[in-house]
């Protein structure tokens, strides 16, 4: 983990430091974030508490254009064990991401580099870092509508789910290596002045078949509310090809959250 956090900490500060030093003569631009948060809380026969979050901080300069983001997840259930209320986790997962566009030209042609790490307690892949770097691409704009790409080589560690032997021994799975080919596609669309449309698509597929591969899905509708709150409908969709004995390939998430701008 400490391991994990270098690599995410150092690859946000190799940006941060490139954009001081190539901007210093430029004037910035304002950053862009939006805060995100959703819970549910139930009682009664049923006992629940579900809990999401989301920072989205964009950066756009001269010549870089920048995106931080960390999501989280929180879901614990009271179930009745011989009489008695039990607190179980049934959900906990943290993701982390950074990445830079170096911009090529005014058509949109950027060099990019990717970081991301995801510790997820109840997945089939427990932990999973990738580093990447590559060529990007604004495929399409207009007034509306702006839709891009990405794509290039990159490496991954990955952990599957810890799993326990017939004496009730706990076995640690080992941590795996691969390279990979990352693609990501991220298309937006203002359907008007109140509400947005948004759907993002990457894959990350091994070179070695026998390795996992890794495709997820995010689609999100929003509304506004006042100029800087708005309702967002959100569903996420995360598949793996290799995953521990005993768990599901793909995992699906939907959230209803309050987005605010600032």
């Amino acid at each position: 983990m400490k391991l994990t956090t270098f690599k995410i900490s150092a690859l946000a500060a190799t940006l941060l430091a490139a954009n001081v030093c190539a901007e210093t003569e430029a004037e910035q631009s304002p950053w862009e974030a939006s805060a995100e948060l959703g819970a549910i809380f139930t009682s009664g026969n049923t006992e629940t508490t579900s809990v999401k979050g989301k920072l989205d901080v964009k950066h756009e300069l001269e010549s870089w254009s920048n995106q931080y983001i960390l999501d989280a997840l929180f879901k614990e259930d009271k179930v009745d064990q011989d009489g008695e209320k039990v607190t179980q986790k049934t959900a906990e997962r943290y993701f982390a991401s950074a990445q830079g566009n170096y911009k090529l030209n005014e058509q949109g042609s950027s060099l990019f580099i990717y970081g991301s790490h995801t510790d997820d307690k109840f997945a089939g892949v427990s932990k999973y870092t990738t580093l990447s770097a590559g060529y990007g691409q604004r495929l399409y704009k207009d007034e509306t509508s702006l839709l891009k790409g990405d794509i290039g080589p990159g490496y991954v560690w990955s952990q599957q789910q810890d799993t326990v032997d017939d004496q009730g021994n706990v076995i640690s799975a080992p941590t795996d290596t691969a390279g990979i080919i990352r693609a990501s596609v991220d298309y937006k669309w203002k359907i008007n002045k109140f509400s947005t449309f948004t759907q993002a698509v990457s894959v990350e597929a091994p070179f070695d078949s026998d390795k996992n591969r890794r495709t997820k899905s995010e689609t999100g509708f929003s509304a506004k509310i006042s100029n800087d709150l708005s309702m967002k409908l959100g569903l996420t969709i995360t598949n793996n090809s290799k995953v521990s004995l005993g768990t599901e390939k793909t995992d699906t998430e939907t959230s209803v959250t309050v987005v605010y701008v600032f």
